[in-house]
């Protein structure tokens, strides 16, 4: 929805004849629209005029629609006034982690000198066995691959939770924080025998997902 002066490229449709409808409603009636159905058609997903010029939809009195635009808006604004909250404290923690993860900055009651180490030295990293789609079951442990989430199995591979770092995929070198009694697939590096009397998990996690891993993508 833009309210101020602009130029429409030839790949958008754009309308300013709104027929004594509330410009803000159809803006959200047309947002409600699922378009994937127009776009099969060719190999290029896209709609076209005709398409939309078909399309049925319920319009209530022009009073009622001024109604629906004001609540949808106020709740736009809230959404808005949220995510930017969200930003700054993303902003703020990466900021903190920078200064507590580096040894910037020392927390209240902690001394002694950091020690550099590798993640050979205080874990076993490796893949365990991939499992295929068929072998997922409708219940059982947690399975995790690549993208997360991704089914159950009749058993588990880690009985305590794990740190791992996607090896594979769209996803390669994502930092992860598994719980326990899950199956890992070998979609992920798991960073296995973390002595946690000595190395929290949490710690690792936090550390290596601010590290990142592009260097050696």
């Amino acid at each position: 929805f833009i309210e101020e002066d602009f130029w429409p490229l030839n790949t958008s449709l754009w309308v300013k004849n709104f027929h004594g409808n509330e410009p803000k409603y159809l803006y959200y009636l047309l947002s409600s629209i699922d378009y994937k159905k127009f776009s099969d058609k060719t190999g290029v997903p896209g709609v076209n005029r005709n398409d939309l010029h078909a399309i049925k939809v319920f319009v209530p009195p022009y009073k009622e629609q001024t109604k629906i635009a004001q609540i949808l808006s106020t709740w736009d604004k809230a959404i808005a006034t949220t995510e930017k909250l969200i930003g700054n404290s993303q902003q703020q923690k990466k900021t903190l982690m920078q200064s507590l993860l580096t040894g910037k900055k020392r927390l209240p009651g902690f001394e002694g000198e950091w020690t550099e180490t590798t993640l050979g030295e205080i874990s076993k990293p490796q893949q365990w066995s991939t499992i295929t789609s068929s072998q997922l079951t409708p219940a059982g442990f947690r399975v995790y691959g690549a993208n997360g989430f991704i089914g159950y199995y009749s058993e588990y591979n880690h009985e305590l939770e794990c740190v791992t770092v996607t090896c594979r995929g769209s996803t390669c070198g994502e930092v992860s924080l598994i719980p326990g009694k899950s199956y890992i697939t070998g979609n992920s590096m798991c960073l296995d025998d973390i002595e946690p009397s000595i190395n929290a998990y949490r710690y690792i996690y936090y550390s290596l997902s601010y590290r990142g891993f592009d260097d050696v993508i």
